[in-house]
């Protein structure tokens, strides 16, 4: 089992999963950035990368989780174009994935407003105020 220490800066941790994937062991990389991933939030760079391993090793959940990671935060950069690749990657991976294109759509464009008309609103009950009797006694 792989421990990531919270002293190591990502840069790191990247370059030993590359050099992991440069010795032959993809699966010990991407259980390293995976441990690294559920710990600390990485940037879109390394998202993109275990995305890749992911792919390569045939963890496709995994991968397209990562992918979308990845496009989030570059959107979120300004990187529209790049962000628009990183759900293509997610695409070609499972083509039948409506939500992936529906994402795919949306990159760049501003959130969509509730209409209001088809909001719904909680209903909060009627309070009914206690009987005299079991009210609590003022001092």
């Amino acid at each position: 089992m792989t421990v990531v220490r919270a002293t190591r800066t990502q840069g790191a941790i990247q370059e030993t999963a590359q050099a992991l994937v440069a010795g032959g062991d993809v699966r010990a990389a991407v259980g390293l950035l995976d441990t690294y991933l559920s710990q600390f939030d990485g940037d879109w760079g390394i998202w993109l990368y275990f995305a890749g391993l992911c792919a390569r090793i045939g963890r496709r959940p995994e991968s397209v989780a990562a992918y979308r990671a990845c496009a989030r935060q570059l959107e979120s950069e300004g990187y529209l174009d790049r962000a628009r690749e990183a759900l293509r990657a997610a695409i070609q991976l499972v083509p039948t994935d409506a939500e992936l294109k529906r994402e795919l759509e949306q990159i760049g464009r501003p959130p969509r407003r509730p209409d209001p008309a088809q909001e719904t609103f909680l209903l909060m009950p009627a309070v009914t105020p206690l009987p005299q009797s079991q009210a609590p006694q003022r001092k």
